[in-house]
């Protein structure tokens, strides 16, 4: 409707058709698309040599069209219709920010967070990059005036190469215009000119030309990555480091060292020193245009251009550094280098995929603790920007990796991936998988933005998660989610003890009133109801995410435990002062009613008295008695 009703309604013949198309050659049979598309909407075919013939020509065909416009692309995302991720995937550039055809598992939920990550980062730094070359043509096309108006003569755009030439080989400051235009034909008036000046445009004009070429088309066409990416070792690189297959359109670099974060921080200050040039030149040439007093001064000032010394418009412009890695390489023993990182002021953006193991799947080749709640370690940093966010929320995940992108110091984001084949579920149900990690608080969502105003409470938005119905539907805990993956089925047993009690009940329990007890949870399978016994283990794990959403909204303000004490404080001081108003009403009250007693009595007594007055007046004269 976005599409084509809506944009027919504002102007006919502007209605644009959507197809979606499969590449045969990178599709796994995962069954997503189906999983999450409406009825019918999509249907599976037994693959034969027809069926692929004709799916290669629809790629082919797909291959060859126009990309989607930004405009086109800006009204989808304005929409309600269709969430942001899908929206900006319309971008050829973003969606194929990651190639397919990979040797990852069907499903794999790291692939899905990679790919929304790289998409989601290539459409926020594309109108950045844009906006920057549109800025250098624009100075190119100023530089060429200056130059011109230095020879006195409206030279081609073609000549200016054999110009620069010419310059370089003149030793004095002023030469004879013929020396200059010794290729020229035509006869030409014979002036003045400042070669130094003419060097100095001549200089600035190819170095902007050269950074245009490598901003918008360079080498292989696409112009300059928007972003590099360091990923570290683990679960990620048996897919993204296979030699010689590379998934990425972007340069990466593949760290087994366990040393990824020190890695990350001197490419980028590659990136930095890189971006710092390229905004010294910008500045270099806009003094030589508008050619200010103390123009020597400000053109040192500028050679000696620091990171630090940019504006925070032009820091966008430096491409960002990507760390991908899991929780147990970046929380483990990467740890220290990745609180160094967020505690830097370099923006170095780390993305640590997590598979939310509950500490319950310890590995006997990587023993570190998988329970380190990073998420919570990167907020009390204070000084990064830090999201949870999952593949099954898209609109926050996008709206993550912006924010994330945005900030100009460190940010960490952490996001549950779902793996079929490591975790146990049917690879249709990736994204679902993900949805009831977050429904369940196993991984609730959060931002944590530093630059937000207020304190510490007001920066932490918890909002994403949806409170409204927890007490409206029946619980479902962490357990619950658990028994939807085969990797917990250990820790649940069919048979269910007498004095077995629900699993929500018995948290609430102190540890003297469990003795004796065990917890179940109740699992709805059709019309059946199936009660599940649940071990100690998984128990501990509930309650330590239970304390962690707990810790989220203490944080945030929304719940915490001096907020009864606070509300009866509220309510006793409330109380009080309605009692003290109530009894100032009442003195005032009685104080009227006696005034008015007072006057009611003066007016009666009066007017009595005058009365009996009146009355002696007119009574009849007594005669005296005759003797």
């Amino acid at each position: 409707a976005v599409l084509f009703a809506q944009a027919e309604a504002k102007a006919t013949g502007s209605g644009e058709l959507l197809s979606l198309v499969i590449n045969p050659d990178s599709c796994k049979d995962c069954g997503l698309c189906e999983a999450i598309c409406e009825d019918e909407a999509i249907s599976f075919e037994i693959q034969d040599e027809a069926t692929l013939i004709s799916a290669r020509q629809a790629w082919n065909a797909w291959m060859t069209i126009p990309d989607t416009s930004s405009d086109t692309i800006d009204r989808v995302v304005n929409s309600d219709d269709v969430d942001n991720m899908a929206a900006l995937n319309l971008s050829r550039h973003c969606l194929l920010s990651m190639s397919g055809g990979d040797g990852g598992e069907a499903g794999s939920g790291e692939k899905i967070a990679m790919r929304m990550a790289l998409a989601a980062t290539e459409f926020q730094q594309q109108p950045i990059i844009t906006a920057f070359s549109n800025e250098i043509a624009k100075v190119i096309d100023e530089i060429r005036g200056e130059i011109r108006k230095v020879v006195s003569l409206d030279l081609s755009d073609e000549d200016l190469n054999q110009l620069e030439k010419s310059v370089d080989g003149i030793q004095a400051p002023l030469i004879e215009l013929s020396a200059l235009a010794k290729n020229v034909e035509a006869n030409i008036d014979i002036s003045p000119v400042d070669t130094a000046r003419l060097g100095s445009l001549l200089d600035i004009t190819s170095r902007l030309t050269n950074l245009q070429h490598q901003l918008t088309s360079g080498r292989q066409g696409l112009g300059r990555s928007r972003f590099g990416l360091a990923i570290a070792n683990g679960n990620i690189t048996t897919w993204a480091a296979v030699f010689p297959y590379n998934a990425f359109q972007s340069p990466v670099t593949v760290d087994f060292s366990n040393e990824t974060a020190p890695m990350a921080a001197g490419l980028l200050e590659g990136h930095l020193r890189d971006t710092c040039e390229s905004i010294a030149l910008l500045r270099l040439a806009r003094i030589e245009i508008d050619s200010p007093p103390g123009a020597e001064f400000a053109k040192a000032e500028v050679a000696g251009l620091t990171w630090q010394d940019l504006s925070e418009e032009e820091r966008q412009i430096c491409p960002p550094m990507l760390i991908v890695g899991d929780d147990e390489t970046l929380g483990g023993v990467g740890m220290a280098q990745v609180l160094w990182s967020l505690n830097s002021d370099l923006p170095i953006k780390i993305i640590s995929f997590t598979d939310l193991d509950l500490g319950l799947q310890r590995k006997a080749d990587r023993p570190q603790d998988t329970r380190t709640n990073t998420g919570l370690l990167a907020v009390a940093c204070r000084s990064a920007y830090v999201a949870q966010t999952s593949i099954a929320h898209p609109d926050h995940y996008q709206r993550s990796i912006e924010d994330a992108i945005k900030y100009s110091g460190p940010a960490f984001i952490r996001v549950h991936t779902p793996s079929p084949k490591r975790h146990g579920f049917n690879s249709r149900l990736t994204l679902e998988q993900a949805r009831l990690a977050v429904q369940s608080r196993a991984f609730p969502l959060f931002s944590y933005n530093p630059d937000l105003p207020g304190v510490h409470g007001t920066r932490l938005d918890i909002s994403a998660n949806d409170v409204t119905t927890e007490a409206e539907e029946a619980p479902f805990t962490v357990a619950h989610w658990a028994a939807t993956e085969e990797r917990f089925s250990g820790h649940f047993k069919s048979a269910v003890d007498d004095e077995a009690i629900d699993l929500t009940e018995y948290i609430g329990l102190t540890e003297r009133a469990r003795k004796g007890k065990s917890a179940f949870i109740t699992i709805e399978s059709g019309d059946e109801s199936i009660k599940k016994g649940v071990d100690g283990d998984l128990i501990k794990a509930t309650e330590a995410a239970t304390d962690a959403w707990q810790v989220l909204q203490e944080l945030s303000g929304v719940v915490t435990p001096f907020t009864a004490a606070v509300e009866e404080t509220v309510r006793q001081q409330l109380k009080t002062e309605h009692d003290a108003e109530i009894a100032t009403i009442r003195a005032e009250y009685e104080q009227q009613l006696k005034d008015l007693s007072d006057n009611i009595r003066s007016e009666v007594a009066g007017t009595v008295r005058s009365q009996l007055v009146r009355l002696v007046g007119n009574a009849p004269a007594r005669s005296e008695p005759v003797d």
